[in-house]
C-alpha cells in the first residue's frame, strides 16, 4: 500500500468516526472542568497512590528501587509518579491525560464492545455522551481523583477489545499484535488491581477459545497463544524486577501481605465500607472519625460466636462458610445489593446525610431496565455482554470482601451502556406494554425489596444514624 492509500484510508477512518469527535472533545471538557473543582490533595488512598513512587524519584529521575513499595504492583504508582514528577508535584498532567484517557474510553472503546458492527453513527455518538453522564453521575469520583479502579476495568476491557479484534483479523501480524496486546492488558489489569487475576484468568480461556475455534492452522494457533503469553510476560518483567530488588523473590505476581484473607474476615462483620472526608471542609462535621463501618448484625454474632475477629488461614474461612451456608448466603447477597446503590458518587464523603433519594430511584431503574431487556430478549447483541464477563468476574470476587460501591463500576457500565446501545427499543416498549400490570407489579415489589435493604445499611453505621432523605 502506498502512501496516497494510506492516507486515503486514514482520512475515510477519520470521517467515519466524526460523528465521535465532538462527544470525545465534551467528555474531555466535562471531566478537566470536573477534576478542577476537586480536591486532589486528600488523602487516603488518592495521596498514597500519587506519592508512593513520587517521594523515592529524584530530581535526576534516579530511583532506588530496593525501596518501592511493591504490594500495590507497578503500573499505577508509575503512571501517578511520571505525571506527578512533570508537573513539580501538581496535578495538572494527570487531570489532563486522566481525561483524555476516560474520554477516549467513553467515546471510542465502550461503543466497540457494544456494537462492535455498527459504531459509528450520530445516534450512537449521543448514546456515547448519555453513557459517560450516568456513570459520571453515579462515580464522579472515579474520574477526578487519583485513584485506580476505572483504570484497572479499562486495561481488562481494552484486553477484551483486542481479544475481539482477534476473532475476525486475517492479517498474521495484526494478528499477533492484537495477541500480544491482550496478554499485555491482561496483566496491567491484575498489576493494577489484583482481585482482577480472576478476570485474567477469564479472558486467557477465552482467547484461547477462541483461536482454537476460529484460527486456521496449528501453527497459527500456536504462535496466536504464544504472542498474548508473550504480552503478558513482558508486562509482568517490571513487576519480577521489583519484587527481586525488594523482597529478593523471583515472581511475577504482586504481593498482596494476605489482603485478600483479611478483607474476608472484614466482610462478615461489615455489609459495606465508605470512607468520610467531610472534616476536611465542614468546621462542623458529622462524624471525627474518616472510617464509616456499616455492621452486620448476623456476621458479627457469627464471629463472636466462633471467637473469630481475622481468619488465620483460607481453609479456617472456607470451614467457616461451610458450617453457616445459608448465614454467609445472606450476607453476601445483602453485599450485592449494597453495591447497587452508590449515594455517595464523590467516593470520598463530604457530607453523609445528603438526600439520596434520586440516586435511589435512578439506580433502581437502571437495574430493573436492564434486567427486562434482558428478560424480553431486547438486547440486540448477547456477545457484547462476554466481553464484559472478565470485569464482572472481579466484581463477583470482590464480594466476600469488605465492600464499597466503587467496586461495581463494571456492573453499571454494562448496565447502562448495554441500554444506550445495544437495546431494541421498539420491541422492549412492546414488551413493557404487553406486560404492562405485571412489569409495574414487579417494579414496585423490586423498589420497596431494595430500599428496606437501603435504608437498612444505612442505619447500620456505627458512628450515626444515616437517613435516605437527609437530614
Amino acid at each position: 500500500m502506498n502512501l496516497k492509500d494510506r492516507t486515503d484510508k486514514f482520512f475515510e477512518q477519520l470521517l467515519r468516526y466524526r460523528y465521535f469527535l465532538p462527544v470525545l472533545i465534551i467528555i474531555f471538557i466535562c471531566n478537566t472542568l470536573a477534576s478542577m473543582q476537586t480536591n486532589l490533595n486528600i488523602g487516603f488512598d488518592n495521596q498514597y497512590y500519587w506519592w508512593l513512587f513520587s517521594e523515592k524519584l529524584t530530581s535526576g529521575w534516579k530511583v532506588n528501587f530496593a525501596e518501592l513499595e511493591t504490594w500495590r504492583g507497578y503500573v499505577f504508582p508509575s503512571y501517578c509518579a511520571i505525571l506527578n514528577k512533570c508537573a513539580r508535584g501538581g496535578h495538572r498532567y494527570f487531570i489532563l491525560l486522566n481525561s483524555l484517557i476516560n474520554a477516549l474510553m467513553f467515546a471510542l472503546i465502550v461503543p466497540k464492545l457494544q456494537q462492535h458492527d455498527t459504531c459509528v453513527s450520530k445516534r450512537n455518538a449521543v448514546a456515547a455522551a448519555v453513557n459517560f453522564a450516568i456513570i459520571f453521575l453515579f462515580f464522579s469520583g472515579l474520574f477526578t481523583y487519583t485513584l485506580s479502579d476505572s483504570y484497572a476495568l479499562y486495561t481488562c476491557l481494552l484486553g477484551m477489545f483486542f481479544l475481539m479484534k482477534a476473532e475476525h483479523e486475517e492479517n498474521n501480524v495484526r494478528l499477533f499484535w492484537d495477541a500480544f496486546c491482550c496478554g499485555l492488558f491482561i496483566y496491567l489489569a491484575y498489576n493494577i488491581r489484583t482481585i482482577y487475576l480472576f478476570s485474567g484468568l477469564v479472558t486467557l480461556i477465552l482467547f484461547s477459545i477462541n483461536c482454537l475455534k476460529k484460527q486456521n492452522g496449528r501453527a497459527r494457533k500456536l504462535c496466536c497463544i504464544s504472542f498474548m503469553f508473550l504480552g503478558l510476560i513482558f508486562a509482568a518483567i517490571p513487576q519480577a524486577f521489583l519484587n527481586y530488588k525488594h523482597n529478593g523473590i523471583k515472581s511475577i505476581f504482586v504481593p498482596t501481605q494476605s489482603l485478600m484473607l483479611a478483607q474476608c474476615s472484614w466482610g462478615i462483620r461489615y455489609q459495606r465500607y465508605d470512607t468520610f472526608t467531610g472534616f476536611f471542609v465542614h468546621e462542623e462535621h458529622e462524624q471525627e472519625i474518616p472510617q464509616m463501618y456499616f455492621e452486620d448484625p448476623v456476621g458479627k454474632k457469627m464471629l463472636e460466636k466462633e471467637q473469630v475477629e481475622i481468619f488465620p488461614s483460607w481453609k479456617s474461612f472456607i470451614k467457616f462458610i461451610c458450617k453457616h451456608p445459608f448465614e454467609a448466603a445472606g450476607i453476601y447477597t445483602r453485599h450485592f445489593v449494597n453495591m447497587l446503590f452508590p449515594c455517595w458518587p464523590s467516593v470520598y464523603i463530604m457530607k453523609i446525610n445528603n438526600n439520596k433519594a434520586f440516586y435511589a430511584l435512578f439506580s433502581i431503574a437502571l437495574v430493573f431496565s436492564f434486567s427486562l431487556a434482558f428478560i424480553f430478549r431486547c438486547i440486540k447483541d448477547l456477545k457484547s455482554i462476554v466481553y464484559f464477563i472478565p470485569a464482572l468476574v472481579s466484581c463477583l470476587f470482590i464480594l466476600p470482601g469488605a465492600v464499597e460501591s466503587r467496586f461495581f463500576l463494571a456492573v453499571f457500565l454494562l448496565f447502562s451502556s448495554t441500554i444506550c446501545f445495544n437495546v431494541d427499543y421498539r420491541k422492549f416498549w412492546a414488551s413493557i406494554k404487553s406486560h404492562k400490570i405485571s412489569v409495574t407489579f414487579a417494579f414496585v415489589v423490586f423498589s420497596v425489596l431494595m430500599i428496606s435493604q437501603w435504608t437498612s445499611c444505612l442505619m447500620s453505621e456505627t458512628e450515626i444514624p444515616i437517613f435516605m432523605l437527609g437530614r
